[in-house]
This record gives structure tokens, sequence and C-alpha cells, in this order.
């Protein structure tokens, strides 16, 4: 019995041993995977009848050669649509270590656009590794691939699918390599605006905004303004009569869907209204002002009519939270303005986004 206890706890060694190293195999299986699944981000939006966005991460996998964790990351966003005359549209949006890039396709069908941008990532993640994969698997090609049209080869600089894997060799100088996505997208604006009700009469301004967008959540969009209006007056009678001057701080957000080139989007925001006001007390000219909060929502319409640069429409109204008044302290004391209790305004602007 002695002499068997050793041979018996061994291959209970051997036996807990082989299990271990089976666990660290999956679990360096697993790890390999999910870096395989995480070779691109993509934010894909197509009408419908389109192969979907899980069509191209497959096929960037496939035109990879199912490439792991040496692989570069980049994040990318695509929108599709169908022109007039027929053609498919794709713009392609990709952000890298050097910044951000575009590339424009148009083809025949919308499958083949999918095949394009599939292409265009693979080729801008890895292309040597695309041209080893390809050239050997040209005998036997995959069957869910579909050629790119001429059209669209020759609008990129991306050889489609069928084309010597030599030309291109450096896709990455149009689309930057990565190695993690950008956590937030930017944009500025500079806007007209219209507002009624606030002032005395309708005032016109200007206003700016910046406004962020999390890479995680691409529908949200977060934003900071601030307005400036044009002085605006009440002459009769004399002695209530008064000029008044409107800032406006505005902070909140919106919930955005890209429709093609279009972008539609609901907001709600609260503002800081800051009314400063002179008027003419007996023969003196005297001074006051008042602060107070609006509670705004409004209705968004960007429409992006180059990869950096929209044109971005707003129209909405205010919920005055308090009501101050003006109010003559002269011989004839009276009411001189008060802002009303629901208001409106509208702005139409330009848009950078970086």
């Amino acid at each position: 019995m002695m002499a068997e206890c050793p041979r018996y706890l061994s291959r209970q060694l051997r036996c807990a041993l082989a299990l271990g190293l089976a666990s660290v195999g999956l679990a360096a299986g697993r790890a390999v995977a999910s870096d395989a699944a995480a070779l691109v981000v993509l934010e894909w939006a197509a009408p419908e009848g389109c192969p979907d966005g899980a069509y191209v991460e497959r096929e960037v996998h496939r035109l990879l050669g199912d490439a792991s964790a040496g692989s570069p990351y980049m994040q990318a966003r695509a929108q599709v649509r169908q022109e007039k005359s027929g053609r498919w549209h794709i713009e392609l949006r990709t952000m890298g270590r050097q910044g951000p890039g575009v590339r424009t396709v148009t083809a025949e069908s919308c499958p083949a656009l999918a095949d394009a941008a599939a292409l265009i990532l693979a080729l801008a993640i890895d292309p040597q590794r695309v041209a080893a994969n390809r050239s050997t698997t040209t005998a036997a090609p995959s069957a869910t691939a579909q050629p790119v049209p001429d059209a669209a080869s020759a609008s990129t600089g991306v050889p489609s699918p069928s084309a010597s894997p030599q030309t291109p060799t450096h896709p990455e100088q149009d689309v930057p390599r990565s190695t993690s996505p950008p956590p937030v997208r930017f944009a500025v604006a500079a806007s007209a605006v219209l507002d009624t009700g606030t002032l005395p009469a309708v005032a016109a301004g200007l206003a700016a905004r910046l406004a962020a967008t999390p890479a995680t959540l691409s529908s949200l969009r977060l934003e900071l303004g601030a307005g400036i209006f044009a002085d605006d007056a009440t002459t009769s009678p004399r002695t209530r009569s008064g000029t008044f001057s409107l800032r406006t701080f505005d902070a909140g957000g919106c919930m955005v869907t890209p429709v093609g080139r279009l972008e539609l989007g609901a907001c709600a925001n609260v503002e800081l209204a800051w009314l400063s006001a002179a008027g003419l007390y007996e023969s003196a000219v005297s001074r006051g002002e008042a602060e107070w909060a609006v509670l705004r929502v409004r209705a968004t319409a960007a429409y992006a009519f180059f990869p950096a640069w929209a044109i971005r429409a707003d129209l909405g109204g205010g919920f005055d939270v308090t009501q101050p008044e003006f109010v003559s302290a002269g011989a004839e004391q009276g009411l001189i303005h008060r802002p009303a209790r629901y208001t409106a305004r509208g702005a139409l602007g330009l848009e950078l986004r970086f």
C-alpha cells in the first residue's frame, strides 16, 4: 500500500496540472477572441435592405484572416444613402492616432458599398495581412463577398477584391491607424437668433454653442451655449421709457438621430437670462438688472454639406420660471416691462465638427 501511494498522488497532480493548463488555454482563447472582436468599433447607418454593421465587421475579420491581439484598433462611422440617380453613396469617417479620416464611395448597389467599407477598414488596419490572406484564398473566395465596382475603386483609391493585392500598398496614408478610440467628439457653432417674448419686441442676436458627443453613446449631444441680443427699448410714455439688454447662458443635452447627411433631434436645456435696463427717473437715468431661469425645449436639425461642416437650425420655446418686473420709480409709477411667461426662439447657423 505504501508503494502505490506516490503513484496515486502523482496521477492526481498530473490531472490537476492538465486541468489547469486547459483552463489557461481556454482563457487565452477567449482573450484572443475578444481582441479579434475589437479590431474596429463601427457605427453603421444604412437604409433598410442594406447589409448591417455586423456583416461589415465579419468581412473585416475575414479579409484580415481572423487577426487578433497584435492588430491595431480603429473607430469608424458610416452613413449610407441612395442618390436620386439610383446609385448608392457611403461616407466613411474614421478616427486614428493621426486625426480623423474621411472616405467616400459610390457604387451600383448597397452590398457593394458594404464590401468596399470592409476593405477600406481592413486595409487601414493591416494591408500586409489583407494581401497575404487574399493571396491564399484566391482559389476559393468567400461565398458572401461581393466584388466592389470599378467606380467605387476609382473614387476611393482602394482596390476592388478582384484587383491585385499590391495596389495600393499604403492606404493608411488616407485612413490613419489608431490604438484607441477618441472618448469624445466636439462641435462648435455660431448662429443668428430671433427671440420673442423676453424683450418688449422681437429681438435679434448672436449665439455660440459648444457640443460634445461621447463615443460610447453617439446619439447623445451635450451642450453649453451663450447669446447676446441687440438692445430693445420702450419710448412711450416718456416717464416709463427704458432700454433693455439681454444676455443668456445655457446648458443641456439633445438626443439626435442621423438620417444620411441629415441629423434630427430634440433638446432640453436650462437657461440663465440676464436682463439689464436703463430708464428715465424724473430728470435722471436709473438702472436695474435681473437674472432668472428659463426652461427650454427645441427641435434641432443639421445638414452635413462637408465632412467637418454642417448647417444647423433650431426652433423651440421657453418657460420662464420667474418673471422679473421693471417698474418706473418716477412721478408716474408703473410697469415698464415684464418678460412673457412663454417665449419662443429660433436659430440658424454654421457648425464645425472635430
